[in-house]
């Protein structure tokens, strides 16, 4: 019986071994859909980006619509938000510096017709009507 035992060993190991390549392929597929997902997502910010020359840009809480500010006032640091786009707004927060990072999922404050051209996903805040603050790129 001990000797038999002996002979089932080895064949325990490499099932045991078998299960442990499956486990990291499992572990490997789900990175690479993550992966896929993220340089799908910085392909969308760098297109962002590149329509709208000098953006994103920061820019003084005080130097926007009043609608725009008064909205924001106290859900940004340092009296500062992110202009995305001409008269679109995402509150700023110092730990995120690349300001890139913003085109990502960004909750907007700002211009209805804009946000329905550029950003017709995101939840937020419009107005009728608004336009670029005093410190954003002149178009």
């Amino acid at each position: 019986m001990g000797s038999r035992s002996l002979l089932l060993l080895p064949a325990l190991l490499l099932a045991l071994a078998g299960c442990g390549s499956s486990d990291q392929g499992e572990d490997t597929e789900p990175a690479a859909a993550a992966q896929s997902t993220e340089m799908g997502t910085g392909t969308d910010t760098e297109q962002k980006a590149g329509q709208f020359p000098g953006y994103p840009v920061l820019v003084e809480l005080s130097s926007l619509d009043s609608r725009v500010a008064s909205s924001m006032e106290g859900q940004t640091a340092e009296g500062k938000v992110v202009a995305l786009a001409p008269g679109l707004y995402t509150p700023y927060n110092t730990q995120f510096r690349d300001l890139n990072r913003y085109y990502q999922d960004p909750v907007l404050y700002g211009d209805q017709m804009m946000m329905q051209e550029h950003f017709p996903q995101s939840p937020g805040t419009f107005w009728g009507g608004v336009q670029p603050g005093t410190q954003e790129p002149k178009g």
